[in-house]
């Protein structure tokens, strides 16, 4: 259970390690006006782009998708709800309170 979240932190330590050492100069579209915006994308706002500088770009930096990661089968989200310990703990307790109910007598159970 710790592992997986020692994990989970490493990789975000490792992620905002990268994020800080990128040169995000080159993002500055955001601020610029509109026609200059768009003499810098190479673009025109009426027309678009042409098709040839679209499969340019495409080559260049591929499509503009997220990779998704594999779906998980229900019984893998199933068993991820049991690794936390209080869901444990909850669950134990709440089998000792279903025997308890059954036997009706706390001290017949201890």
């Amino acid at each position: 259970m710790s592992s997986k979240i020692e994990e989970e932190k490493q990789r975000n330590e490792a992620v905002s390690k990268i994020i800080k050492e990128m040169d995000t100069s080159a993002f500055t579209v955001h601020t610029m006006a509109v026609e200059e915006a768009l003499k810098h994308l190479k673009t025109d706002k009426a027309k678009g782009l042409t098709t040839d500088e679209v499969n340019k770009r495409l080559e260049e930096y591929g499509a503009n998708e997220l990779e998704s990661e594999p779906e998980k089968s229900l019984w893998e989200r199933i068993a991820e709800q049991f690794e936390d310990e209080l869901v444990i703990i909850l669950l134990v307790a709440a089998i000792i309170s279903f025997v308890i109910a059954i036997t009706g007598n706390y001290f017949d159970f201890i």
